[in-house]
Formats: C-alpha cells, structure tokens, sequence
C-alpha cells in the first residue's frame, strides 16, 4: 500500500496494489493542517497525521524521514490526540 498526502495539506490518498495491478485507490480526510508529535513540536518525530476515510479515522505514524509509514493502534497516541486534537 502507498500512501501519500498533498504538499498544501487536506488531502491523503491511498492506493493498495499487488506486483501487477491496482487493486483499490481511496482518498481521505487529513484532519490537522500539520503533523503532530507526542513532544508538542511539528518538526519532532514520530509525527502523525490523522486521516479520515469514509468516517473512520487513523493516525499514520511517520518515525523518521523515509518512505515507510505505519497506521498506530498506540493507546497513549490515541489518548493524546483525543485530549489535544493536532497538538
């Protein structure tokens, strides 16, 4: 699955794909205009970006500059980002 969110902001599309075709493209919801950090900092890494797809919303967790993201189920992320919002 490749994952990529618009340089201006608002917009995260997904396309899931095997070798040879793609199998489904979805664009979502980018909640904050910025990442945010668990450290109060944008530039802090990890940074997530919440996501809504069709009602339902993710936080994508970038942990360093790299083409690589992972969809957080971490508890104390979700607390934070249900107390604070985008940061």
């Amino acid at each position: 699955m490749s994952y990529y969110s618009t340089p201006w902001g608002g917009r995260a599309s997904f396309t899931v794909q095997d070798e040879k075709r793609v199998i489904q493209k979805i664009d979502g919801k980018e909640v904050c205009t910025r990442p945010f950090s668990l450290k109060g900092s944008e530039s802090d890494y990890p940074g997530y970006e919440a996501v809504v797809v069709n009602g339902t919303t993710e936080l994508m967790e970038h942990k360093r500059m790299e083409p690589i993201f992972y969809v957080t189920d971490d508890a104390a992320v979700w607390k934070y980002y249900s107390a604070h919002g985008c940061g």
